[in-house]
């Protein structure tokens, strides 16, 4: 049975040192220091880690594997997953250690000026012109600084048969061991900084817990409302937007939850990706919606960051947002009517100031979202040193509102029974009263609070009364388009025929107008959720804010699309010549299940806002 503790570190650095951050202090500084969002100097989760297992490292080659060997440190660190697979299963999969680091947090701010380094000429003793450093300096020279932080451990005996009755307390003692073997951290090590003093791990008595198969209990209702809150920065949904730069989302994909929801499964020794598996296939039904980040104002009412719909368009004038006005119903698609003779300018030219300013026109508040925490990360090699050219920037999402320590961000998220047994559900939910570990790329713990509401009260209302029109806007992004139907010169298909086929076969619904964008996702999602085995096969999902008019007798129909997410579209196989069921979490993770599809019915009044609105 795998049993989850927490090992708390301790390392105690004399200055000077120095774990660098991506920014100046202040102006003349050459390598800052990195704090937190409190200005508590930090050594960063993903150096310890590095340190540790370079650590041991050291001790499984100095000891000849009697302490730890390369299949233990394997266990508890994790291993890269192999270059390819040759049996079309699935790719890119790397194996996840037992340990989760967090960063080594100073007991308090601090900042005492700077130091400054300068190149000596080892012949002469000149000092090299233009080769002076100046370097951050967080603490006086001499003065002892500690830093503490937790790892948390899900450890199976079973993978560790060499850890005795009490792998949890091996690990502690393993990494007491290792953390002492460690001369020095951060950078500039060569020229004396960052000498380590003392250090030290240990078994935490609290927070030790036995985590068993969901039990099976009857849920009080099919849906529940959560209030998330998290112990560190959030690094999840990231997208690439340079070489060696990924930035996270604010927004928290269902599919998140979903996952480390699966890893609990699993380190109770279920097996969710088995068919057979009763707890998988109950967690493959339940919705897991996204988690949206809610502005911190106690005066006033939660709000989250849903989407203004695509058709909405400012008029192009000098101060650019006097007049914003709404295009959906203006006919079949194409450009908007010019208002007052100018060009409208839609979203995908607006500035960023643009979007607070059009809600500000329609009356409707934007939430501040949490704070971009840019952080560096490099490869720590067998000799604690980085490796060149293993370099690569995160941008995480603030835990905290405000840099406040005593104030978390909260996100808001909503759980349905869906498909699932009610006992079962009723049996996660009490999971849920743990919180999770291992949330995005940082490895955050959540906790979850019950809540009455998480979104505003969902309604189903026509365009006008009696028009027989519905305005339908994606809060989330869905899976509703295939890529090989919009190929080919010409496309084998229009886009607005594309889209009319699917709301005709989702809802039975005639496509009358729609403003929508698209965006193609592959890479590593592509590669490890094949949808035909061996062949690469990308996504194109359908963004948030897309907005759809049709025409029918839908309120039925919608209603139940609020609750359950627009369903994931068939994809033809264009390797075996036919139609393609639809896919399943194994294949696709952008289904409704995972919080994918969620809409919005007339989310704004677009009749009221077609003539526009301005300031006067």
């Amino acid at each position: 049975m795998t049993r989850r503790a927490e090992i708390h570190l301790t390392l105690t650095l004399q200055s000077p040192f120095l774990m660098q951050g991506l920014g100046g202090t202040v102006l003349g500084v050459d390598a800052a220091a990195l704090r937190d969002e409190v200005e508590r100097p930090l050594v960063p989760a993903d150096q310890v880690k590095g340190l540790l297992r370079a650590a041991c490292v050291t001790l499984e080659r100095a000891t000849d594997g009697a302490v730890v060997n390369a299949v233990e440190i394997d266990a508890l660190f994790g291993s890269r997953s192999p270059d390819r697979k040759d049996d079309g299963s699935e790719q890119d999969r790397p194996l996840r250690g037992a340990l989760i680091f967090g960063d080594l947090v100073a007991e308090k701010s601090s900042t005492c000026g700077t130091i400054t380094r300068v190149h000596i000429d080892p012949v002469t003793g000149a000092a090299h012109t233009g080769h002076l450093q100046t370097v951050d300096l967080v603490a006086p020279l001499g003065r002892k600084v500690v830093f503490r932080g937790r790892v948390i451990a899900r450890i199976d005996p079973a993978k560790l048969p060499g850890a005795g009755t009490d792998p949890a307390a091996w690990a502690a003692g393993l990494l007491d061991k290792a953390i002492r073997v460690i001369p020095a951290v951060g950078a500039l090590k060569s020229a004396g900084f960052g000498q380590v003093v003392s250090a030290g791990a240990s078994l935490s008595k609290d927070g030790a817990l036995d985590l068993v198969p969901p039990q099976p209990r009857e849920a009080e209702d099919t849906h529940r409302s959560y209030r998330v809150t998290f112990d560190r920065r959030l690094l999840v949904d990231a997208e690439r937007v340079a070489d060696n730069v990924w930035q996270g989302s604010d927004i928290i994909p269902g599919a998140v939850f979903k996952g480390a929801l699966a890893e609990r499964l699993r380190l109770a020794g279920g097996n969710p990706e088995a068919d057979g598996d009763v707890f998988g296939r109950a967690l493959a039904a339940i919705r897991v919606s996204h988690a949206f980040p809610a502005c911190y104002h106690p005066n006033r009412p939660m709000e989250l960051p849903l989407p203004l719909p695509l058709s909405l368009f400012v008029d192009g004038a000098s101060d650019r947002v006097s007049i914003a006005a709404d295009a959906l119903l203006d006919g079949k698609p194409g450009l908007a009517p010019r208002r007052h003779g100018r060009i409208p300018v839609f979203q995908a030219d607006w500035k960023e100031d643009d979007h607070q300013k059009v809600r500000t026109l329609l009356g409707l508040a934007k939430p501040d979202a949490p704070a971009k925490l840019p952080r560096g990360h490099v490869k720590i090699g067998r000799d604690y040193v980085a490796e060149e050219g293993n370099l690569y920037i995160d941008v995480a999402r603030s835990h905290l509102v405000n840099g406040n320590s005593e104030t978390p961000w909260n996100w808001y998220l909503d759980i349905h029974q869906g498909g699932a047994e009610a006992g079962i559900f009723g049996g996660f939910l009490e999971i849920l009263k743990e919180g999770l570990d291992g949330i995005g790329a940082t490895g955050a713990h959540a906790t979850f609070h019950l809540t009455p509401r998480s979104r505003p009260p969902a309604t189903v209302s026509e365009v006008q009364p009696g028009s027989g029109l519905w305005a339908v806007t994606l809060a989330t992004p869905a899976m509703i388009l295939d890529p090989w139907e919009l190929q080919g010169y010409p496309p084998k298909k229009t886009l607005f025929d594309a889209y009319a086929d699917y709301w005709n076969e989702t809802a039975g619904a005639k496509l009358e107008n729609f403003y929508a964008s698209q965006r193609l996702t592959g890479g590593y999602i592509a590669m490890r959720r094949r949808l035909y085995g061996k062949y690469y096969y990308p996504f194109l999902l359908t963004e948030p804010g897309s907005v759809f008019l049709l025409r029918g007798d839908l309120r039925h129909g919608l209603t139940r699309l609020l609750a359950s997410g627009l369903p994931a579209k068939a994809l033809y196989d264009p390797y075996h010549k036919q139609k393609a069921v639809p896919p399943e979490w194994k294949t696709c993770p952008y289904l409704p299940e995972n919080g994918y599809g969620e809409i919005l019915v007339n989310g704004i009044d677009h009749a009221k806002y077609a003539q526009g609105v301005s300031h006067d």
